[in-house]
């Protein structure tokens, strides 16, 4: 008999926890405005001139995949995102008196680019609240990112790659510290956020986050440096199917 009552009350710990515990997907594309970068010398070997370039701004691009699982009591969740993140980063440059190398133009518009993959993992609290019948929630956390590959280049507007491949012979030495220095190995780095999120559906979110990454780590600050994202996420319970009602009930509470 003792055997049977613990195995109910397993069953029912579980059944409980299955009905708080939620998974999903999630996707996610933003904006970033980087601060200033800093001056680099591109050296043309061919001619052996040296041309310097300023980056008066930057600019990036993210995507994310992830995978959260949602926890929590009543209104206050927690989330596990694990998730990928692909950022692409550009400073353009301006050099002096049209002093361009390899025989370009301002027009052709060279900048530094950098490609960088991260896997991340993310803890967010959450705070669910209703307006009417309209559910929102409001967020704070962190994301560890882990850099497994970087990369700089120098390309243009029209994606052309300044490779030796394509004919290009030059190096790009860039100064200690300097934001390129960080682009070129960003390091394993904590990423503060915040975000609000709109329930589309019961089980449809549209999540709107702000971030910061070592990238927004110029020596002149911007006023709008930071990250400003727009995703959706699916998210659904473990258990059986007619639980699926719980998804929203459980945030009343």
């Amino acid at each position: 008999m003792k055997q049977v009552c613990i195995a109910m009350l397993l069953l029912i710990s579980l059944s409980a926890s299955s009905q708080r515990l939620i998974r999903g997907y999630h996707v996610a594309f933003s904006y970033g405005f980087l601060d200033k970068g800093d001056n680099i010398t591109i050296t043309d070997l061919d001619n052996a001139t040296s041309y310097v370039g300023e980056a008066t701004k930057g600019n990036a691009y993210s995507l994310f995949f992830g995978f959260p699982l949602d926890y929590g009591y009543g209104r206050h969740r927690f989330t596990l995102l694990p998730a990928l993140d692909f950022t692409m980063a550009d400073w353009p440059l301006e050099f002096e008196n049209e002093n361009i190398p390899f025989g370009r133009s301002a027009d052709d518009s060279i900048k530094v680019s950098a490609t960088i993959i991260m896997p991340q993992l993310g803890l967010h609290y959450r705070y669910h609240f209703f307006a009417g019948k309209l559910h929102f929630a409001l967020g704070l956390g962190v994301d560890l990112k882990i850099p497994v590959s970087s990369q700089l280049s120098l390309t243009d507007k029209d994606k052309l790659e300044y490779t030796p491949e394509n004919g290009f012979n030059y190096t790009m030495p860039y100064p200690t510290g300097s934001i390129f220095e960080t682009a070129d190995n960003p390091g394993i780095h904590i990423s503060p956020r915040i975000g609000f999120d709109v329930y589309i559906s019961r089980f449809f979110v549209f999540n709107i986050f702000y971030y910061r990454t070592v990238l927004n780590a110029g020596f002149d600050k911007s006023i709008l440096s930071g990250h400003i994202a727009g995703g959706i996420s699916y998210m659904l319970p473990f258990g059986k199917d007619d639980d699926s009602r719980v998804l929203q009930q459980y945030k009343k509470q």
